[in-house]
């Protein structure tokens, strides 16, 4: 039978929740499990670019979940589909890179919905397409055409993977109406292939992926239609994304009571999706597990742009009774993700910049400020999109959005589940009030965060192969070892 192999990236996942996973246990029994390191920042979008690239963010160009764009991405810089994409499916909307961002709305801040062309390294799939080629070893090879002689892969979820080089593609992409509603979609390649996943199972619980209603529903669809997308295309090699343990930590802790529900979820998940990728394939693949990173317990937090608005260096607008951050503005902002925080400076002025520098060292839960090349090259983010401070807290501190002194001004956006205004990440979001329908303006009720350097054992997550040889070259991994561990799965040489 043709090798294939199954990665799954789970943030949240470690190496003590291993215990209560058995179906987990069981998929790699066979295999071997090692600590793995993410580097910084450890937030989804680097991580899962750091895996499946190689590289680090100086290299491809991720520094953070957001970006803070001058410029639109180029249209040249979008890899070519694959060949599996026919002719006349080239015309296609999933295979035609739209001009994005549109100039008129630069600068912009922008958060986990960058097409791929803001990757600036070769991801695995377009490796293993470009190096790679099938290894049939008997009649079941789908791909003994000449033609179609590469190995063949499909992504799940990864996010900036909208009109990426890989064969098969699934990510959500919901409609955006001018009235700020919008209605569930998702991306994929083929471009009707949507359509049939909604027959299969209704549309994507986009309401259920992230927010205050986040859970099993988002986690279970994607890992259904992965099931149906084995059993129909049958790829080679298989990302799939499952967030199911990525909010509990963060409302409770990473050690709440909360997460054994979580855990069991996961699991039964688990469980369904080794038999239906089994069915679909007709034998086990290989599987490689990642945990994307840790979370860590915090009991503080600091509000960067308001040290920015001390220093009278932020844009704020004020439009009936309520303020409003304006980056573009602004002499300096701050783009808040987690445990840490780039400040973006729209002018040249290193004076400037080494007064802020100093002024967030008196900040008593920033642990370090990063501010030259010599800074950024210890963490390897030294690239254009980099701010020109980067802030990290301690860890158990991360970084609030919040720019307003009095609440009674706060934008109409920060009591609402709104993650496409708001300048920063903001788990907030996850403590929804029913009874008076809004978020509450209380940064301190987070209880578990992450993205911060890995300096401790707890903030290390698991790497899980059922294959022992995968991890047979070291004894602890970090985050880009992965590109290489599915190469030589494959025999590919970079």
């Amino acid at each position: 039978m043709t090798p294939r192999l199954v990665f799954l990236s789970i943030p949240g996942l470690r190496m003590k929740d291993l215990d209560r996973l058995p179906n987990l246990r069981a998929m790699t029994a066979a295999g071997a499990a090692a600590p793995l390191s993410p580097s910084f920042p450890a937030v989804t979008c680097p991580v899962q670019c750091n895996m499946t690239t190689g590289q680090r963010p100086n290299r491809h160009g991720v520094v953070a979940n957001g970006l803070y764009l001058h410029a639109g991405l180029k249209q040249g810089d979008a890899p070519e589909p694959p060949p599996s994409v026919l002719k006349a499916e080239r015309d296609d909307p999933c295979n035609v890179l739209p001009v994005w961002p549109l100039a008129a709305t630069l600068p912009r801040v922008e958060m986990w919905t960058m097409p791929n062309t803001c990757v600036e390294a070769a991801q695995v799939w377009e490796t293993l397409r470009k190096l790679g080629r099938a290894r049939c070893v008997d009649e079941t090879c789908r791909t003994k055409s000449p033609d179609h002689a590469h190995i063949t892969s499909a992504v799940w979820f990864a996010l900036l993977s909208k009109f990426c080089s890989a064969d098969y593609i699934c990510n959500f992409a919901p409609v955006h109406h001018p009235d700020g509603s919008e209605s569930p979609w998702c991306y994929t390649r083929p471009y009707r292939f949507y359509g049939e996943l909604h027959e299969k199972a209704g549309h994507f619980p986009v309401r259920h992926y992230w927010g205050p209603l986040a859970g099993q529903p988002a986690s279970k669809w994607i890992t259904d239609s992965a099931a149906v997308g084995a059993q129909k295309f049958v790829p080679d090699f298989f990302f799939v994304y499952i967030p199911r343990l990525d909010y509990t930590p963060q409302k409770f802790g990473p050690n709440a009571p909360q997460l054994a529900n979580d855990l069991h979820d996961l699991d039964t998940l688990l469980g369904e999706l080794r038999a239906n990728f089994t069915a679909a394939y007709g034998e086990e693949p290989t599987w490689l597990v990642a945990g994307e990173y840790a979370m860590t317990e915090v009991d503080s937090v600091t509000y960067p742009n308001r040290v920015l608005r001390e220093l009278g260096l932020l844009g704020i607008e004020e439009r009936d009774g309520k303020e409003y951050l304006l980056p573009e503005k602004s002499k300096a902002f701050a783009l808040c993700d987690h445990q840490f925080a780039h400040v973006f400076f729209n002018e040249k002025d290193e004076a400037l910049v080494e007064k802020a520098a100093k002024r967030f060292k008196n900040e008593p839960n920033i642990d370090e400020v990063l501010y030259g090349k010599e800074d950024f090259q210890k963490y390897d983010i030294d690239h254009e999109r980099t701010g020109q401070i980067v802030l990290i807290s301690k860890p158990d501190a991360w970084q609030a959005y919040y720019f307003w002194n009095d609440d009674a001004k706060a934008p109409d956006y920060a009591g609402t589940v709104d993650i496409h205004r708001k300048p920063g990440y903001d788990p907030v979001e996850l403590f929804f009030d029913r009874e008076t329908k809004s978020i509450p303006l209380d940064a301190s009720l987070v209880r578990g965060s992450h993205g911060a350097p890995v300096h401790d054992a707890a903030q290390k997550t698991v790497l899980l192969s059922s294959d022992a040889a995968l991890l047979s070259a070291k004894k602890e991994f970090d985050d880009v070892d992965v590109h290489g561990i599915i190469l030589r799965f494959f025999d590919v040489e970079k």
